[in-house]
């Protein structure tokens, strides 16, 4: 096929209407875009909206970008947006030995290391 087109093709396909553009869900954006990067950039921000504070992330690259607004910025909140659907916890060897590595003060790293290998089916259960 000829590059003008494709070109042709392509300045087609981005005039349609957005109706009639096919509807992609969001996880399937984001869990498609999470398998083929090798790479991702994140980036959240802030707002109000009537009288409540909210906050848009951003997860993306070249490739896709994708979008999630939530009523709370804190540690946790981009690890559970990135787990989407998944709720369980698992203390791991390689997630204590990032820890190690990285320099968390032993005392800390000896609260996990005694539950390294269990899962816990959600934040509640992993909070006791």
């Amino acid at each position: 096929m000829p590059k003008c087109e494709v070109i042709f093709g392509v300045h087609a396909y981005l005039r349609e209407p957005l109706t009639r553009l096919p509807k992609i869900p969001s996880d399937l954006i984001l869990s498609t875009g999470l398998q083929i990067s090798k790479y991702i950039n994140v980036d959240d921000t802030g707002a109000r909206h009537k009288g409540k504070n909210s906050y848009c992330t951003h997860i993306g690259n070249e490739y896709f970008a994708w979008f999630e607004s939530t009523p709370k910025k804190n540690r946790i909140n981009f690890p559970e947006i990135l787990r989407a659907e998944h709720t369980d916890y698992v203390i791991s060897s390689d997630a204590t030995e990032y820890m190690d590595v990285h320099g968390l003060p032993d005392y800390q790293l000896a609260r996990f290391m005694h539950i390294k290998g269990e899962t816990f089916n959600d934040r509640e259960q992993r909070k006791r």
